[in-house]
């Protein structure tokens, strides 16, 4: 996301392999906030996981998964399945 490279969370950086390709790789300001924000989306993420049955919660995730499908394919994305 643009975001991240005008905020200095990331760089792009010439592919050596191909050069006409750009790579994208995180800048020690992106990592350190990776390091930072991880533990608390980690809390987060069980938290909401304890809210769900084992059952519920892969039934739930498999929608997810399908409304996001459906939503790529409706934005041109993605070729319908």
């Amino acid at each position: 996301a643009p975001e991240f490279s005008t905020r200095g969370f990331v760089r792009r950086v010439v592919d050596p392999a191909d050069r006409r390709r750009s790579l994208i790789e995180a800048t020690e300001a992106g990592i350190a906030l990776y390091r930072d924000l991880r533990p608390r989306v980690e809390r987060i993420a069980d938290e909401f996981r304890a809210l769900y049955t084992d059952a519920e919660y892969r039934t739930l995730m498999l929608l997810i998964e399908r409304a996001i499908l459906r939503a790529d394919v409706m934005l041109g994305r993605e070729e319908p399945k």
